[in-house]
């Protein structure tokens, strides 16, 4: 039964280390997003002549760049969460405890 309560810990920090890199990346995602979006705005701002239409062009802008971000994080997560419910499932099927 301990054997089994050690394998079961192994896994479930095993888990915890794939999430770690996840999170990473979402963070330098994050981040590049907010880079380009300032960026952008900032040109587009010197390139239009009317204020107006660098306001809402750079708006169109940052939800696109967020709009790709979170299908980047979104599927992340789906693909760790689905991670997870297979070994899970393996525990189940095998009559370990989750």
């Amino acid at each position: 039964m301990q054997f089994e309560r050690m394998i079961e810990a192994l896994k479930h920090e095993d888990a915890a280390e794939e999430v770690d890199p996840i999170v990473a990346n979402v963070d330098a995602k994050n981040d590049a997003a907010g880079n380009n979006v300032d960026d952008d705005a900032e040109d587009e701002e010197e390139d239009s002549g009317s204020s107006e239409s660098a306001s809402l062009g750079s708006k169109l802008l940052a939800v696109d760049v967020l709009s790709d971000v979170l299908s980047d994080v979104l599927s992340d997560v789906l693909k760790h969460a689905h991670a997870n419910i297979c070994s899970s499932m393996i525990c189940l099927i095998e009559g370990e405890q989750v």
